[in-house]
């Protein structure tokens, strides 16, 4: 059934904020409606959303449902509301829709389980869980998890991984960034920077780091650039999210490992427990907790090619680095001789150790410098191939494009 014309909320400014920048819909179904509640461009909003709503395309039988980003005044919208799908991520918004009528999903787990909803989580410690074992692999023996105090969901995924990790004989360092919430981790904090080279002071070998999300992890590779140029490629970061997926071309996220939370499972759950309560074969308990695992890791740079267990290739890594710096051209051929090692030695013994190629890593480098080039001046794209060693036109621009997925002009406008 067809319903024309357009009805408007009732508001100060007669606009209802919807995702998208949509401020009016369609005229609700006299039968009532679905509201999908989501959080800006949140990771796990942007992808329960998009599953909820293909599902319910499936399995909703012709029941509407529309996502909006703002609840708005309860009472504009509750009395046709048949369920809603909400990121209650706060208190006060958590209490208004635990007093609703209608069956509330809360699939937010910055808190912990609201006693009057139905809770819907990700596995956090599964998350947790596959971070730990995913840089086990990767041969580090020293670990530093990244935590947002306060927040449910980063405390259960530091607890399964410092566990997961205390029974492979290691510890986890925790450090706390939770004075940075909620101005974002990406603002710049001197004492962050302070608490971070106390941490690593002390640490011979280059810990594998878990951050609780990509955010705090894209932020952490940024401080370690600044902090220890020469040490932050033996560095293993594994963030969660999979922003690099959601946003491809964001710098921020570009090469990041992330562990990828079964998101959409979610949505697709939410949308099919729905349809079961509209056919009358689901009554929703409140206070039910469900949990979704189901998530993955995603390897990128940020853990590939890591000599961690070599400390003969950590030592040669950072001669590598000073050795850059002098000759922006140096090639794979002219490492061995300018350190006073045979050839097939140094090949094999990096090639071993790291997981790549001499020559791959002296190119991720050189490309490394180029993009930070081109994020933090305004100097002729052609003046900063020179300067990274691409000295064949058009060179930076064909290996740009195949690690960045993107020209070097486009990333620098995206910067």
């Amino acid at each position: 059934m067809t319903h024309s014309g357009i009805y408007r909320f009732p508001s100060a400014t007669n606009k209802l904020p919807f995702f998208g920048n949509i401020c009016e819909i369609p005229l609700m179904p006299p039968t009532g409606y679905l509201l999908v509640h989501t959080l800006g461009s949140l990771g796990i909003c942007q992808t329960v959303s998009s599953a909820f709503l293909e599902r319910w395309a499936a399995v909703g039988q012709g029941v509407r449902s529309f996502e909006i980003n703002h609840l708005g005044k309860v009472e504009d919208w509750e009395k046709k509301c048949l369920a809603l799908l909400a990121f209650a991520g706060n208190k006060d918004l958590s209490g208004a829709v635990a007093k609703l009528k209608c069956p509330v999903i809360n699939y937010s787990h910055r808190f912990e389980a609201n006693a009057s909803l139905y809770n819907l989580f990700v596995d956090e410690a599964e998350i947790g869980r596959l971070a730990a074992d995913h840089l086990l692999a990767r041969g580090h023996s020293e670990f530093l998890f990244l935590h947002l105090s306060g927040f449910t969901f980063s405390m259960e995924r530091g607890r399964a991984f410092q566990e997961r990790i205390a029974a492979a004989g290691h510890r986890v360092r925790w450090l706390n960034v939770s004075n940075e919430w909620p101005k974002g981790p990406l603002a710049y904090h001197t004492a962050y920077d302070e608490a971070l080279l106390e941490l690593l002071s002390d640490s011979h070998m280059a810990p594998g780091v878990f951050c609780t999300n990509d955010e705090t992890a894209a932020d952490f590779r940024r401080r370690l650039g600044k902090l220890m140029p020469d040490r932050c490629d033996l560095f293993g970061i594994v963030g969660v999210d999979n922003l690099a997926g959601l946003q491809p071309g964001n710098p921020l996220y570009s090469g990041l490992t992330s562990v990828e939370p079964p998101f959409a499972l979610l949505g697709e759950r939410a949308a099919d427990l729905f349809a079961a309560f509209l056919a009358g074969q689901l009554d929703f308990a409140r206070g039910t907790l469900e949990i979704i695992a189901g998530a993955r890791v995603i390897e990128r740079s940020s853990t590939m090619g890591k000599a961690v267990g070599d400390p003969f290739i950590n030592r040669l890594l950072s001669d590598i680095h000073r050795a850059l710096e002098k000759n922006v051209s140096l090639r794979a051929e002219e490492v061995a001789p300018s350190l006073g090692i045979p050839a097939r030695t140094l090949r094999d013994r990096f090639s071993k150790a790291t997981g790549t190629s001499l020559r791959d890593y002296l190119l991720h480098l050189r490309l490394r410098r180029a993009a930070r080039l081109l994020r933090e001046t305004d100097r002729p794209i052609t003046e900063i191939a020179l300067d990274c060693g691409f000295n064949k036109p058009g060179a930076l621009s064909t290996h740009f494009q195949k690690h960045h997925g993107c020209s070097p002009r486009n990333y620098r406008s995206r910067s």
